[in-house]
């Protein structure tokens, strides 16, 4: 049976599946209290390399949130400019 439960952080709603619970019964790990998206978050704030940060594209210079770290040398291009620039140039 499906469980819903109320993120405690989002205060979303979100739902634990049958197989979840399945698994974490096995490993004796009980039912998370975060939503998959803030459990994802969570996961990716605690690496470095993979903390989120404000940026501006290259091309248009719009404001993005990117995991590149600040050290990272390769230039930062939000969605549309990346499949028009960069997409383009490796398709021709």
């Amino acid at each position: 049976m499906t469980v819903t439960k109320t993120c405690v952080k989002c205060n979303k709603q979100f739902e634990i599946t049958d197989l979840e619970q399945e698994i974490r019964d096995k490993v004796n790990a009980p039912l998370p209290e975060l939503c998959p998206f803030c459990r994802t978050k969570e996961r990716y704030n605690k690496l470095p390399m993979y903390g989120f940060r404000k940026a501006r594209c290259v091309y248009c210079k719009k404001e993005i949130v990117t995991s590149v770290p600040e050290t990272e040398t390769r230039p930062i291009a939000c969605k549309s400019c990346y499949r028009t620039h960069f997409l383009s140039e490796i398709n021709t």
